[in-house]
């Protein structure tokens, strides 16, 4: 699977902005975009995918889930489990 800069954005929100994986996300968002990105880097990145109308990836709610349900809090299990969700999960932060 080609890496995806959404999957990448959501990895990145979980991050400092001065952890050494935070900066290698953005170089390679950067890359991967051809933009290069203010902080707070996640923010910008997301407005720029959302105003280029970037599809989300295949099975991109399962994981988006991941670090929300798995990681912060098992309650948001059941807000990812509504299949009748009308709303793009890509602006969930």
């Amino acid at each position: 699977m080609p890496v995806s800069p959404e999957l990448l954005v959501d990895l990145r929100r979980f991050l400092s902005e001065l952890d050494p994986a935070a900066v290698a996300i953005r170089d390679a968002l950067e890359m991967l975009t051809g933009v290069s990105f203010d902080r707070p880097w996640w923010v910008n990145t997301t407005h720029q995918l959302l105003a280029w109308d970037t599809p989300a990836p295949p099975r991109y709610v399962g994981w988006k889930r991941a670090p929300f349900d798995e990681v912060l809090e098992p309650v948001w299990a059941a807000f990812f489990d509504d299949t009748n969700a009308s709303f793009d999960y890509r602006y969930v932060s």
